[in-house]
């Protein structure tokens, strides 16, 4: 069976909320949040620091081997601590998708895109899906965009392997 990590951001963005509606199996620490669930012949792990204020090391411990990373983000945009975490994973080759929700979709403002950092880029190894947080199928949709990622850069990487200069 494949493993996948999975690293959870966004400030006080629903995380545990997140992680409830996606994971069969949960477990809260005081400097981490962990969930996992078996998706299609994968184990997927999924980690979240609760207060990046308090327990940003955490991310270094935590982001060693992961494969992706979820960013929660509310209708408001990218909040200081939000930034600051992002930027940890933006520099590497790591896929990213940014879920931007508050509570249903129609509320998040068609401006969203443009209050997301341009340095960010939103392309490559970046994505941004609008979902309702309290929807089951909008969360699975963003994880499955999120292994897509995964497994397109993995596929890349065999490619270069293979791949005789």
């Amino acid at each position: 069976m494949e493993h996948k990590k999975i690293m959870i951001l966004g400030g006080n963005s629903g995380k545990d909320i997140i992680l409830g509606r996606i994971c069969e199996k949960n477990v809260e620490t005081v400097a981490m949040e962990y969930g996992n669930v078996h998706h299609k012949k994968q184990k997927l792990h999924f980690f979240s620091v609760p207060s990046p204020e308090r327990f940003g090391f955490m991310y270094h411990v935590l982001s060693k081997d992961i494969n992706g990373v979820l960013v929660l983000v509310e209708d408001d945009g990218l909040k200081p601590g939000e930034l600051e975490a992002l930027n940890l994973y933006k520099q590497s080759e790591i896929p990213q998708v940014i879920l931007a929700y508050n509570g249903s979709k129609e509320r998040i403002p068609p401006d969203l895109e443009e209050r997301v950092p341009p340095d960010l880029g939103l392309k490559g190894n970046i994505s941004l899906i609008y979902i309702d947080s309290m929807n089951e199928e909008d969360i699975s949709r963003g994880v499955e965009m999120l292994l897509e990622k995964i497994d397109a850069i993995k596929n890349l990487e065999q490619t270069r392997a293979y791949t005789v200069i």
